[in-house]
């Protein structure tokens, strides 16, 4: 094999292991937020979770209740929400069902340990 098919070949490996590594490092990067900047946060994991631990001031709305789209609905649809999960991509499929229904200021903040990481709140247990 030449030289040039050589170098070729581990630039190629190289952009490779770059794309992969800066792809882990930046999914689903929560940035800190100010807790005050928020209206609302939202636990949208089931009750029983909820009732084990969630961040102080969170409201326990769990997007498996049949009666989700009614009790979301109470809040504003311009405020400021914070929304976490089970896990990010828990937490975006449930923005994305709210954005469908007009809330336009929601945030994902992850799991609970991201939102706690995200927020500095604590946890109630």
């Amino acid at each position: 094999m030449s030289m040039k098919k050589i170098a070729f070949a581990t630039l190629v490996l190289l952009i490779g292991i770059t794309y992969v590594v800066v792809s882990i490092l930046t999914a689903h990067y929560i940035p800190k937020t100010n807790p005050k900047s928020l209206v609302a946060i939202v636990d949208v994991r089931d009750e029983n979770n909820y009732i084990y631990s969630h961040l102080t001031g969170a409201s326990g709305i769990s997007h498996m209740n049949k009666n989700f789209e009614s009790l979301v609905s109470q809040l504003k649809r311009h405020d400021r929400i914070g929304v976490y999960g089970a896990n990010w991509d828990d937490a975006e499929r449930v923005i994305q069902k709210m954005r469908g229904w007009g809330f336009d200021n929601l945030l994902n903040l992850g799991s609970l340990q991201q939102a706690t990481d995200a927020t500095g709140l604590e946890q109630t247990f």
